[in-house]
C-alpha cells in the first residue's frame, strides 16, 4: 500500500513539473509562445504605423508586434524595450493585468499606439 501511495505521490509531482515547464515564464515581457489559455492578437508594423493603433485585449493574452516595413522597429510598452525586429522578425509581449497602456516605436516616436487590457 505504501508502494502504490508513493507512485501516486511522484505521478502528481511529475504532472505538475510538466505544466510548469509547459506553462514557462511570461511576465509581461517577450514571450515565445502563448501561455495555455491566453488569447494572441497582431499588431503590424507599417508604412511607419502600428495598426491597429488602438487595440483592446483581456489580461493574460499576448500581443505580437510584426515588422512589415522595410525599416527596423523597436516596441517600448509598459515600460519594457522589446527586441529590436528587423524587417519580417516579430516579438511577443503578454499583457499581464488590466489597464490602459501606450507604446511607441523608440526608432520612430511618431508610431503610436494604446492598448486597453480588460
Amino acid at each position: 500500500m505504501r508502494s502504490g501511495r508513493l507512485k501516486s505521490i511522484g505521478l502528481v509531482a511529475l504532472v505538475m513539473l510538466a505544466l510548469v515547464v509547459a506553462a514557462g515564464c511570461s511576465a509581461g515581457g517577450e514571450s515565445a509562445d502563448n501561455a495555455p489559455g491566453s488569447v494572441g492578437t497582431t499588431v503590424t508594423e507599417s508604412g511607419l504605423a502600428f495598426s491597429p493603433a488602438t487595440l483592446e485585449v483581456s489580461a493574460g493574452d499576448t500581443v505580437t508586434f510584426v515588422n512589415e516595413d522595410s525599416v527596423d522597429h523597436q516596441v517600448l510598452i509598459g515600460g519594457v524595450t522589446l527586441t529590436r525586429q528587423a524587417p519580417g522578425e516579430s516579438v511577443t509581449w503578454t499583457a499581464e493585468s488590466a489597464g490602459t497602456i501606450d507604446y511607441i516605436c523608440t526608432l520612430h516616436p511618431s508610431m503610436r499606439g494604446r492598448l486597453v487590457v480588460k
